[in-house]
């Protein structure tokens, strides 16, 4: 990208910018550019407006993406259905970063309008859309409940995007996560039709900051996404700064500019060199649209040079916030509306929640006569509304042939989905040796083979260390992409953060289910974000059109120790866990045994969870054999919680969690049996499992009595036990990786156990001594 002398130059075939295209490009006519202006001004008057009575929101970034939305969605070129914003062939708008919820709202408040003033039947018939009367509901609380939002039901519009909104695929808001979750979506469309939808990612500048965009932006390039399009809204000014990139001058906080960022990663880039001259958009829209999209080989990059807060408050000040309540500053802001459409904007009486709830509503009908009485913009946008609808239709987007089927492993009636019968293939007999991470990788493996490839997956650089690699038996070796088309590995390299990102956009789809896998200690904190707004978006969809997220936590505990306390974690599980008291349904698996994965994993799919965490070891174990010891039969493991042992009159009970000290069961019993130590002992496979069986069961299983006099042996972090731990002496008597208070010293698996009391002797000890003290 550099000449000899250092100054920057760009490749002819990837790069164009605006002022060159519109010399030879076609593009507005003067009546079309100025329809679609009097149409951004109208946008830009609902979001003054908003602000204006609501007092919150992120006025500035939506005003200087409001052409760039409006351009995308009225382009000759963008395939959707404003009848139905959901439909699974449609082409996306998304943000990435979510902070431009008001223009969102307001865009769409303004789009369907327009439908309801062309075509009142049409709008009518709209099952899902934002209307008018919801504006009122913009950052408002399911609690607050106010005369109007009461009257029309006005929908409660969240501060930052959730699929509550119609068109809106995914929760953003939190930082970047949004950006790899397009793209994860993109991936998936791309893999599932063979003409697939338009994945439109809007995103500032200062959105692109953070480090799991740049991952992602690796990430996409990888993967030749060539249906995304990532358009930058290039103001320039973030929350704390008015230079966030080099451009005048050195930025302060990068020293790049958005498009040398995209030319960088191989993207085909164009730069509007003015990003408030909606005929500049268009030519370069139309460019990626009919140009670089039709070759099929990268991601595509248009970055819009624009004013954060035009017409506003300009700079980082509108950021999040803006001209107070009905103050002349806020009125004049809003003259060059009045003065378009001729009209009078209405002051209100006072600022009670009541009258700013009214008179927001008298305005917005102040917009609506507006439009209304504009009837070549209401033809314009309406008319590229309808033909986009017929395009979308024409385009007939249909699933590839031999597509991957994952319905099946939801289904209660499906004869794969058997917990008493695991196939032979991933079944080892009594005195084999395997690791937890195989048999898992082995059990994704069939299931993929079943679902005719219904899994993608990443590892952080780790795919052989965790087994992920086993998931892709009876696929191409290797990592999907250009050269590799059916294989089963995204290439991420060590980027947890973004990996993650890609695998919930691509479970987002529903047409496959995602898969991350790492370290436990690094795949928990850094896939927590991007999982829990996979979750926000699952419960705003109740699951549909979405399949679960799987994030293994590979290498997991103390028998990881020789990498040291840095590598051997036992905290994470509290960090999933935290979601287990919400309604959706996501479940975490902690075996102990390799043949426990299957009636585990068919056990939770079955439920069609938002999340399921399966923790794996790293070393190899011996598969027991069950029948000598007097165990259960494996799929006991499916309740979540089961007996190993069952005393004959004693109420002292032992909890077991973690493979780390499962695997020590037979010679606890052993031991315990020889010194005649009559004990409960029950293994926790899955906390959440046990949960969602019938109260009555539960009790049958582990009666609050036996909780009263239990005790917990642990690998992970004791708070993960205190719900079967009901008197201060069980939890005192119980043993945790913590117990002596301080992080673990480096070494085997054994030795660390030994240090944490956790070895055999510990164990029974501490058995002894909390059954003598009962």
């Amino acid at each position: 990208m550099s000449n000899n002398n250092g100054v920057i130059s760009f490749p002819k075939d990837k790069f164009a910018e605006s002022d060159e295209l519109i010399k030879t490009k076609k593009s507005f006519s003067d009546e079309k550019r100025d329809i679609s202006e009097r149409m951004f001004i109208a946008y830009r008057a609902i979001v003054n407006m908003l602000f204006n009575y609501v007092q919150s929101g992120h006025p500035g970034g939506s005003i200087s993406a409001g052409r760039i939305m409006l351009g995308v969605m009225l382009n000759e070129n963008t395939k959707m259905d404003i009848s139905d914003l959901d439909r699974p062939d449609s082409d996306v708008i998304g943000f990435a970063a979510g902070h431009k919820a008001l223009g969102l709202y307001s865009f769409l408040g303004l789009i369907y309008d327009i439908v309801k003033l062309k075509d009142p039947k049409l709008y009518n018939s709209i099952g899902r859309k934002i209307r008018f009367e919801d504006l009122l509901g913009f950052r408002k609380n399911p609690a607050t409940v106010l005369p109007l939002m009461k009257k029309f039901g006005s929908k409660r519009l969240d501060g930052h995007p959730t699929p509550e909104t119609p068109g809106v695929v995914l929760a953003t808001g939190a930082s970047g996560v949004g950006f790899g979750g397009f793209g994860g979506y993109a991936f998936a469309k791309k893999e599932y039709y063979d003409n697939p939808p338009v994945v439109n990612i809007i995103e500032g500048e200062g959105g692109m900051t953070p480090g799991r965009v740049h991952e992602n932006l690796a990430h996409f390039w990888a993967l030749s996404l060539w249906n995304l399009i990532i358009h930058v809204d290039w103001n320039n000014a973030s929350i704390d700064t008015d230079s966030v990139c080099s451009s005048d001058g050195p930025g302060q906080y990068v020293n790049w500019k958005p498009h040398e960022l995209g030319l960088l990663h191989g993207y085909n880039v164009v730069y509007v060199n003015n990003g408030m001259d909606v005929s500049q958009i268009k030519v370069a829209q139309d460019e990626v649209f009919a140009g670089y999209m039709s070759k099929r080989m990268s991601p595509n990059m248009i970055v819009y040079k624009t004013v954060k807060g035009e017409g506003y408050i300009v700079g980082r000040k509108s950021h999040g916030a803006g001209y107070k309540f009905d103050s002349d500053e806020y009125f004049n802001a809003q003259k060059i509306f009045e003065k378009t459409f001729n009209v009078n904007l209405i002051k209100s009486p006072d600022s009670t929640p009541n009258i700013k709830e009214e008179y927001l509503y008298k305005n917005l009908l102040v917009v609506e006569k507006a439009l209304a009485n504009d009837s070549k913009l209401l033809d314009f946008a309406f008319n590229r509304l309808m033909s986009n609808r017929d395009s979308l239709n024409r385009a007939r987007r249909t699933p590839k042939k031999g597509k991957a089927e994952i319905g099946v492993l939801f289904s209660a009636n499906s004869s794969l989905m058997n917990v008493k019968k695991t196939p032979q293939e991933i079944y080892y007999k009594p005195g084999s040796f395997i690791t937890l991470r195989e048999s898992l990788g082995k059990t994704l493996s069939y299931l993929n083979r079943a679902t005719n490839g219904g899994f993608y997956g990443f590892a952080a650089d780790l795919v052989g260390s965790t087994s992920l690699n086993l998931m892709c038996v009876g696929f191409p070796e290797g990592f999907v992409g250009p050269e590799n088309p059916f294989a089963k590995i995204i290439p991420t390299g060590i980027c947890e953060d973004g990996g993650s990102s890609i695998v919930a956009g691509i479970s987002a789809t529903g047409h496959y289910i995602g898969v991350g896998s790492s370290y436990a200690t690094f795949i928990g904190p850094m896939s927590f974000t991007a999982a829990r707004l996979f979750a926000i978006a699952y419960q705003a969809k109740h699951g549909q059109n979405m399949a679960p997220l799987i994030l293994i936590n590979a290498h997991a505990g103390l028998k990881t120790g020789e990498d040291g306390p840095t590598h051997a974690c036992p905290q994470t599980l509290t960090i999933w866990k935290s979601f287990s008291k919400l309604k959706l349904k996501t479940i975490t698996l902690t075996p102990w045994d390799a043949n426990e994965i299957w009636p585990l994993m068919i056990t939770s799919l079955k439920y069609k969870p938002v999340l399921i965490v399966p923790y794996v070891t790293r070393p190899s174990e011996l598969i027991v054999d069950r029948k000598r010891y007097g165990f259960p039969e494996v799929q006991e493991t499916s309740q979540g919680i089961y007996y190993i042992r069952k005393a004959k009159k004693s109420k002292a009970t032992v909890l077991y969690q973690g493979a780390e000290v499962g695997v020590e069961l037979p010679n606890i019993v052993t031991e315990l049996d020889k010194e005649k130590v009559d004990v409960n002992i029950l293994y926790v496979s899955s906390a959440e499992l046990f949960s969602y069986l019938p109260a009555k069961k539960q009790e049958e299983i582990l009666p609050a009595e036996f909780k009263r006099n239990a005790m917990a042996i642990t690998g992970y972090t004791i708070d993960t036990m205190y719900e079967y731990l009901l008197s201060e002496k069980g939890r005192d008597s119980s043993l945790h990786p913590f117990k002596k208070g301080i992080f673990l010293g480096s070494g085997p698996g054994g030795e660390v156990l030994k240090q944490a009391g956790l070895d055999v002797k510990s164990q029974i000890s501490a058995i002894k001594s909390f059954i003598k003290n009962k």
